[in-house]
């Protein structure tokens, strides 16, 4: 049977022959995995010191405690010796933690500010690189002889780090 076609009332369409249509669909959405509490914590404890350290609130040699790598300790330290005009208070205004495409570590990045002009910054956390990974017997408790395991956070070390300046 003949049915016209809305809107063009010269054509008409056989009732059963009309392919069906084919069904769209968006395309799938990457699977986020969340991140665990404790790498989030640890995560933006280490970022804290190393912003402090790069606007001149901490000494250079706090760096330590935030657990760069020896690269990243160096590019850091240069880049503070080559600029000195971001000096001041920091506030990290937003902080984002992720599972790196390419590889066990993570991605941190976010934002901050100090003194009216904003800042972005991103590094690379995760286990030290070039280390046996070890593992803690499930009976031993936390004491002094503790040697503590690889995948621990507290662990870990920053591989990278930059800190995009403000377009002027």
């Amino acid at each position: 049977m003949l049915l016209p076609i809305p809107g063009f009332s010269y054509l008409k369409a056989s009732e059963g022959s009309t392919p069906p249509h084919p069904v769209l669909s968006s395309p799938a959405a990457p699977v986020v995995t969340p991140v665990s509490r404790e790498i989030i914590t640890e995560a933006r404890r280490r970022i804290r010191i190393v912003l402090d350290v790069i606007f001149r609130i901490r000494p250079p040699s706090h760096l330590e405690k935030a657990g760069l790598s020896s690269v990243a300790t160096r590019l850091l330290r240069r880049r503070m010796a080559e600029r000195s005009d971001n000096a001041g208070p920091v506030r990290v205004d937003s902080l984002h933690v992720r599972e790196a495409v390419d590889g066990p570590d993570f991605e941190i990045y976010g934002c901050c500010s100090s003194r009216a002009q904003g800042w972005a910054f991103l590094a690379l956390f995760g286990p030290p690189s070039g280390l046996p990974v070890l593992i803690e017997p499930q009976n031993q408790g936390r004491d002094a002889n503790h040697i503590p395991a690889v995948q621990e956070p507290r662990c870990w070390q920053i591989h990278s780090f930059r800190l995009l300046s403000p377009h002027r």
